[in-house]
């Protein structure tokens, strides 16, 4: 099973100064080399000027409120330097980032994202794409790269027409859905109408949407995972997509919310899901690389 580090990006006040505190590779106790350490042929300095988009803690869902994540074992200053600190630790397959700015239609870090395709690592892209004209922005920035995918999303889409129109320009593998909840319930937008789980799985099915992302949004960044409902939602979705023989190999299912300690893991681990999506659990230290052993 996979853990995909989130990175939650926002433009906010510059007087809300991230720190640094803990152990992690960027903390006053020492700096060794690696991916963003000053001493490497790719170096960025973590002394970067807090102007555009910073890393901040997502609570909740109540983006408003978003801030600079104020304590973590790690460096927040520079998104490459967190991304390089958490792919020096856990070597993680994917990492999820979040464009707040342009999710809540207040700008974009595109620059930004642009930026870290170089690392080695693959970005799941959640740009907040509501129609073609918000897909063709990211698209036309990215298509020349291939570590990325994109996300689409319940709370967000507008159509799921847009599905097939993305179909045309990427590969399935290259594009996730994420299914959104709020206490439980389906959270789909105003657009969707009152489309309930089962129809809105058995709609993505059809469209060819073979990767998936559950999500407690009001679980986020609280370390209060519902677990029991998540896996419940997931052996749903599997006796929808699996239902047949052998194996769809593209079909994955990744689960996010307030996951917290390894156990929240293992359970997720044990039920068939291939990831989860982890952050204030990661700064805090509360999973390390050696609760991922066989895993």
């Amino acid at each position: 099973m996979e853990i995909v580090p989130v990175i939650d990006l926002k433009t906010c006040d510059l007087n809300s100064r991230p720190e640094i505190s803990g152990e992690g590779p960027h903390s006053p106790a020492g700096m060794p080399a690696h991916f963003g350490d000053s001493r490497t042929p790719n170096a960025v300095s973590t002394d970067v000027p807090l102007c555009g988009p910073q890393v901040v803690h997502a609570i909740a869902g109540k983006r408003e409120d978003y801030r600079p994540i104020k304590h973590s074992r790690f460096d927040t200053r520079s998104t490459r330097v967190l991304c390089s600190d958490l792919i020096q630790e856990f070597h993680p397959k994917y990492f999820y980032l979040a464009d707040l700015d342009a999710i809540t239609g207040s700008g974009n870090a595109l620059n930004q994202i642009h930026s870290l395709l170089d690392l080695p690592t693959h970005f799941l892209i959640d740009y907040g794409i509501r129609d073609i004209h918000g897909w063709r922005q990211l698209y036309s920035r990215l298509k020349n790269h291939d570590r990325w995918s994109a996300i689409l999303a319940s709370e967000t889409i507008e159509s799921l027409d847009l599905i097939d129109e993305i179909s045309n320009d990427i590969p399935p593998d290259q594009l996730l859905f994420r299914i959104d909840f709020n206490k439980g319930r389906l959270t789909p937008s105003p657009a969707l109408g009152e489309i309930d789980f089962f129809s809105l799985i058995k709609e993505l099915k059809s469209r060819g949407v073979r990767q998936l992302i559950l999500l407690e949004v009001s679980s986020v960044g609280t370390a209060t995972s519902p677990v029991e409902q998540i896996i419940a939602s997931y052996d749903q979705i599997n006796s929808i997509f699996q239902s047949a023989s052998p194996r769809d190999p593209l079909f994955k299912v990744f689960a996010g919310g307030g996951l917290n300690c390894w156990q929240d893991l293992q359970r997720c681990r044990n039920s068939g899901m291939d990831g989860v999506l982890l952050a204030t659990a990661l700064h805090n230290g509360k999973i390390r690389r050696e609760h991922l052993e066989g895993l």
